[in-house]
Parts: C-alpha cells; structure tokens; sequence
C-alpha cells in the first residue's frame, strides 16, 4: 500500500494555514439597545448577541474554541425562551440560520479549515437578526416596549 505521495513540506504548508482571516471578516457592529430595548424582553438572546461581539477578539485559537462552544449553547437557549411576542417565522427562520452558521463554524475549525467565510455569514446572520427586531418593534408602534416599561407602573389590586 502506498500512502500520501506528497513532500511532508506540502503536508505541513497546509495545515498551517490560518483558520481565521480577520482581514478578509467583517466586523459584527455593535448592539444598539436603545433601538432593539430586548436585555429585558428576551434576555437569552441579548447575552447571546452581546458574547458574540467578542468573536473577533479572541486573543487565541483555544479561546476561540470555547467561544464558539459557549455562543452555541447560548444560542439554543435563547431559540428555547423564545418569547411570545418573537414567536414568528422570521425570527426562527434567521435563528435557525445563526445556528448553522456557528456549528459550520466550529466544524472548520475543528477540521482546521478557514473559518472567515461563515464567520461573514454568522455576522451578516446577526445583522439580519437584529434588523428584524427592530422592524418588529417599529411594525408594533412600541407596544411591546410600552407594555414592558407601564407593567410597574399599573397598581397591584388586593
């Protein structure tokens, strides 16, 4: 039996490759919290979009390893407290997109394959997340967040 008929300089040139171009990733902008107002109505997902800032500061492979790990097990939380008012096809829709994303992700990664095209697409996944909460909001006229903000304000009857 034969095995590999390439150079072992051929071999290692490839797995030295690096797994995550940030040059060529696009940088995940910022959670504006004033628009989308969801840290209190859906609170899994704002600490799943607040970690997932961080993806493209980690300082190490092993760090980036984990995160990966901690944003999909924050992710499919956030998917399981899904709240009433976000119990809507699109936002499952694009929910279910982030997920693919992270676990192709993570999957290059572990197969040490360049990971910076689904990195863009996660990103661009959880711009289009956003977006829609805020079309929710505004297509709701801010009657979720006038709900949320009058519920302490109503008198409790004995």
């Amino acid at each position: 039996m034969t095995a590999c008929q390439r150079p072992v300089s051929q071999v290692s040139s490839a797995t030295n490759a690096p797994k995550v171009l940030w040059d060529s990733v696009n940088e995940l902008s910022k959670l504006d919290t004033s628009q989308v107002m969801i840290k209190d109505l859906w609170p899994a997902y704002f600490s799943f979009r607040e970690r997932s800032a961080y993806l493209s500061k980690a300082p190490s492979d092993e760090e980036f390893n984990l995160l990966l790990d901690e944003l999909i097990e924050k992710q499919s939380v956030a998917m399981t407290e899904l709240p009433n008012w976000a119990q809507q096809p699109s936002i499952r829709a694009r929910m279910k997109v982030v997920y693919t994303y992270l676990n192709q992700t993570k999957s290059l990664f572990g197969l040490n394959q360049p990971v910076h095209s689904e990195l863009n697409a996660l990103f661009m996944g959880i711009k289009d997340m956003d977006q829609t909460l805020v079309l929710l909001r505004n297509q709701n006229n801010d009657s979720l967040l006038f709900v949320q903000d009058t519920l302490s304000q109503i008198p409790l009857q004995d």
